[in-house]
């Protein structure tokens, strides 16, 4: 992930969802751990399961977790279905120039 210049703490975040998703225990104990290592607090964390009512989280964040649950599968099968909200598209400014991709 660190080629693709994404934050440490969003990395988490996303690893974090997709374990909700997934209903792996060990890797939500696990990622949970690393986010609060990185400086995430308990009031973001307990709230990423649902995140689009969560005023917690940045645009990219949120970006970044829509595109998650769009391409997530539970072992089930089940799909999230992101919400309307999120169906639109977001503007994220580039942090980094042309010249690092």
């Amino acid at each position: 992930m660190n080629d693709a210049n994404i934050a440490p703490k969003l990395v988490e975040l996303v690893k974090i969802r997709v374990s909700q998703l997934n209903g792996c225990a060990f890797c939500l104990r696990m990622h949970t751990r690393d986010a609060i290592a990185l400086g995430g607090t308990s009031d973001r964390i307990s709230v990423i399961a649902a995140w689009w009512e969560s005023q917690y989280f940045t645009k990219e964040e949120q970006a970044a977790l829509a595109i998650e649950e769009s391409v997530t599968s539970s072992p089930s099968g089940y799909r999230m279905k992101t919400p309307p909200i999120f169906c639109r598209p977001i503007s994220i400014q580039q942090s980094h120039s042309s010249q690092s991709l």
